[in-house]
């Protein structure tokens, strides 16, 4: 009897212990608010702001989600931003979560309803075709009235014709239409199944809490997010007439981390958050015994977040790097941009653009012209950059007046520092090139030295219909000799060519030889040069171009 009611009395205070587990609460789910987020060129750091009340001191824990799935774990951090509390641990859980009915899936469904109705009136409006098509029909079938008036039938059959026109061509715009507005809502159907999905998987965080008196405390949640990014680009607009050129600095930014950036201080760094700068450090080896309860992690924010970035070193201007493992720069030069207000960035695939700057640039505008390789005038214009700080590079769309000429690249650019961008051709220049010499001079009784002698000009001229004076750039390439063997020098050198520091670089280093000159509307000038390559008769050295 003794053993069973042994048996029994265990039994009892295991279904004790069950019970009380079971009636152990939940953890308080607590919601975020969506603060900040600063891009780096290949993730990002979201802020999160959340709020935590309790009626008495004491331990309390907390779950605060859903957070992305793409949020990486060991760069969680809590901050305690006001009351009386301690933050005694930090985990993160996977779950599955059913999509909630937030902004966007309201926009969607929306829109839905409206293409849905859209699709309707083309339905309708195709059926009213149809019924047009049918009395059409029927009024063919009475064309055998009019066989006796060859006149009346011509006439009748003339708007019979027209009519039937006038219906396939609504039928060709409607079903057009039609098939846009379907693709349209299979795609917002598809989004809108995706966003409520009946199981997609979030993280979630689970803070255990030590108030130290009954209040209110507030937290802030940071973490890194991959796909997310951003680039600078620039938007150059030339004048028409080449007189000034204005240059504005765009940020792109793209993010599918799988949340939504809805009304967010958005910030942009050229850093990238750094896990592997320093060299690693001596670990720490003990034993002890296991812990049933969470240790006590006092200095949190720097223990889970020591490998990331601190907030606070992304401030607009600032280069200021705490110590060499927490931020590494691609490009050797840090800077942070902020975007003005408050903005909203949904996650998918779609570029986001935001205008950063207005930069103070001068501008130096004229023709290119290399005649023996081209028959055309190339517009290029030397910008300056007069601004303050260091313009990082990126990529820049050009346009030309309204019209967008194409692509070029931005370097890297300190206050006056030169670049060129090209425009396309100038019809208003014509280059017309020719040979005007090409002999080969055998050696005479006295000498065994062959000479090869070649001579060119170019014309270039401004049409007289252009709005004014142009500045021409004449550039040209003459041969080197790689063998002392074989001496080649220039000729017929007619004006004389540039002769300034830099044009005197390029001659002695590559061969080029420039002119430049302005050009009145209506006027002309002529270019001239050539060489000569003198070697001993038994030598044969082979121009190469390449």
């Amino acid at each position: 009897m003794r053993s069973a009611y042994n048996v029994g009395m265990m039994g009892l205070a295991w279904c004790s212990l069950l019970l009380v587990a079971a009636q152990e609460p939940t953890p308080q789910l607590v919601d975020s608010r969506l603060e900040q987020v600063t891009v780096f060129s290949q993730k990002a750091l979201v802020e999160r702001v959340f709020e935590v009340a309790s009626e008495r001191a004491g331990e309390l824990e907390v779950r605060v989600g859903p957070l992305p799935v793409l949020a990486e774990r060991d760069s969680m951090q809590v901050r305690v931003l006001s009351g009386e509390v301690e933050v005694q641990g930090l985990e993160v859980r996977l779950r599955n979560a059913v999509g909630v009915e937030d902004t966007r899936t309201h926009e969607l469904r929306e829109a839905l309803a409206k293409a849905q109705d859209e699709a309707r009136g083309v339905r309708t409006e195709l059926a009213g075709l149809e019924a047009r098509q049918e009395a059409l029909g029927a009024l063919v079938a009475s064309a055998a009235d009019y066989a006796e008036d060859p006149a009346r039938l011509d006439a009748f059959m003339e708007i019979v014709a027209e009519r039937a026109v006038s219906i396939d061509r609504e039928r060709v715009e409607l079903e057009k239409a039609g098939g846009a507005t379907d693709a349209q809502i299979e795609e917002l159907k598809r989004d809108l199944a995706a966003r409520v999905s009946e199981a997609r998987p979030v993280q979630e965080l689970v803070l255990p809490l030590r108030f130290a008196a009954p209040g209110t405390a507030q937290f802030r949640l940071l973490y890194l997010v991959s796909n997310a990014s951003w680039e600078p680009s620039y938007e150059i607009r030339v004048a028409t007439d080449l007189t000034g050129v204005a240059m504005a600095q765009v940020a792109r930014v793209l993010q599918s981390t799988g949340e939504d950036w809805e009304g967010v201080e958005l910030r942009l760094s050229t850093a990238m958050p750094s896990r592997g700068l320093a060299a690693p450090e001596l670990p720490r080896r003990f034993y002890q015994l296991p812990f049933s309860a969470g240790p006590d992690l006092g200095g949190l924010a720097a223990e889970v977040f020591g490998a990331g970035v601190d907030p606070a070193l992304i401030t607009g201007g600032s280069t200021t790097v705490a110590g060499d493992r927490n931020l590494s720069v691609s490009s050797g030069v840090l800077a942070q941009f902020r975007v003005s207000g408050t903005r909203t960035l949904r996650s998918g695939g779609e570029v986001s653009r935001f205008q950063l700057a207005s930069l103070p640039l001068d501008v130096r505008p004229e023709r290119y012209v290399v005649p023996s390789l081209s028959d055309r005038a190339w517009l290029r214009a030397e910008i300056r950059y007069t601004g303050s700080g260091t313009l990082i590079p990126g990529r820049g769309r050009v346009y030309l007046g309204g019209d967008l000429l194409g692509e070029t690249q931005i370097p890297m650019m300190q206050t006056g520092d030169r670049t060129t961008v090209g425009l396309g051709p100038d019809p208003n220049v014509q280059v017309r090139f020719q040979t005007v010499l090409d002999e080969r001079r055998e050696p005479g009784i006295l000498s065994s030295t062959t000479r090869i002698v070649r001579g060119y000009q170019a014309d270039v001229r401004l049409d007289p219909g252009a709005t004014g004076p142009v500045q021409i750039l004449v550039e040209e390439r003459l041969p080197r000799s790689r063998d002392e063997r074989v001496s080649v020098k220039p000729t017929r050198l007619n004006p004389a060519p540039l002769d300034d520091p830099s044009a005197q670089d390029l001659r002695e280093q590559q061969g080029i030889y420039r002119w430049g000159f302005e050009l009145a509307p209506g006027a002309s000038r002529r270019i001239s040069w050539g060489y000569e390559a003198s070697f001993d008769e038994d030598l044969a050295p082979v121009l190469i171009e390449r």
